[in-house]
C-alpha cells in the first residue's frame, strides 16, 4: 500500500485556541459553552476597545478579550502571547477594555474595589499568596460559576477552577471595571 504524506501546513495550537473560543463564541446555540444569558459586543468603533453591558462584564466579554492568549506559556515578566505572566496577562486584557493595570500583582490589587469572593462576578480580579508570604504574588480574571483564568507557572495561560489550592490561597478580590467609561482606582 502507498504511503501517504500530507502537504498541509502546521499551525501552532497557540493560534489555533483563541481561533476556537472566538469560533465558539459567536456560533448560535452555543450558550451551553459561555452561558445563554450573555451577549459579546465587540470592539467599540469610536474607541476600538471592548465595551461592557449594562457596566458589567460577562463571562464571554472576559474569554473574547483574553483569547489571543489562551494557551500563552508562562514567562516571567512576559507581555506577550510568546510569553506572559500572571500580571502581564490581567493588565493585557484589561487594556482591551480601556483599563491601564500596573504591572504587578500586588500593585493591582491596589486598584478597585474590594469584594467579598461570595460577591465576585466575571471581571473581577482575584489575588493569591500562592507562596504563603504574607505578599499578593498572582492574580486571576473570574470568569463566573467558580472558574478563573490566569497564567499559570505550569500551565501559561488557562481557564482554572477555583479549586481548594487556590481557595486556600486566596487573599482578596477587587472590581475595577464598572462601565465602559469609569473605572475605579
Amino acid at each position: 500500500m502507498p504511503e501517504t504524506v500530507l502537504n498541509a501546513p502546521v499551525v501552532p495550537a497557540k493560534l489555533l485556541l483563541p481561533l476556537f473560543f472566538l469560533l465558539v463564541a459567536t456560533l448560535p446555540g452555543c450558550g451551553w459553552f459561555f452561558g445563554s444569558d450573555t451577549v459579546l459586543t465587540g470592539y467599540g468603533p469610536e474607541s476600538g476597545r471592548m465595551r461592557t453591558i449594562d457596566g458589567q462584564l460577562t463571562r464571554r466579554q472576559v474569554l473574547n478579550a483574553a483569547s489571543p492568549y489562551i494557551g500563552s506559556r508562562y514567562r516571567l515578566g512576559g507581555n506577550t502571547p510568546d510569553g506572559i505572566d500572571c500580571s502581564g496577562f490581567t493588565r493585557a486584557v484589561f487594556l482591551r477594555f480601556g483599563h491601564e493595570l500596573p504591572r504587578r500583582s500586588r500593585d493591582q490589587a491596589k486598584h478597585g474595589m474590594q469584594i467579598a469572593l461570595r460577591d465576585v462576578q466575571p471581571g473581577d480580579l482575584l489575588f493569591f499568596d500562592t507562596h504563603r508570604s504574607g505578599t499578593i504574588n498572582h492574580v486571576a480574571i473570574y470568569l463566573g460559576n467558580r472558574e478563573l483564568i490566569h497564567a499559570s507557572k505550569n500551565h501559561g495561560v488557562i481557564v482554572d477552577n477555583l479549586s481548594s489550592y487556590y481557595y486556600r490561597r486566596f487573599v482578596m478580590a477587587k472590581r475595577v471595571l464598572v462601565s465602559s467609561n469609569t473605572a475605579l482606582r
